[in-house]
């Protein structure tokens, strides 16, 4: 399992970063689903016509850890997860990096 881990501070009230986060990936094409590890995590496209994108956020104090991949595989059957910076997906992992940079703008 190859994994991004990034950690983002924040300052403003809680319920306000994460509805403008829980808004920015749902515009971004994201969607809440539950993985067969019992990971809550938000997931863009299936594998077949896109690359799977995936972000995992998790809200602490003043912080957000947020850990990051994409994964080579049809449907739910994944076959690889692959950090943000390895070589195979350039264009999925770009994008999930234009994102987290987005949160950061988002939430500061």
């Amino acid at each position: 399992m190859s994994r991004t881990v990034e950690q983002i501070t924040y300052t403003e009230d809680f319920g306000k970063v994460k509805s403008e986060i829980e808004q920015l990936m749902t515009a971004n094409g994201y969607h809440l689903t539950n993985l067969k590890t019992g990971e809550k995590v938000w997931k863009r496209g299936n594998g077949i016509s896109s690359g799977m994108r995936f972000l995992k956020l998790e809200f602490g104090e003043q912080s957000i850890t947020v850990t990051a991949w994409v994964s080579i595989g049809l449907g739910d059957t994944l076959f690889n997860e692959v950090a943000l910076d390895g070589f195979m997906a350039p264009i999925d992992r770009k994008a999930v990096r234009i994102l987290i940079d987005q949160i950061r703008k988002v939430i500061r």
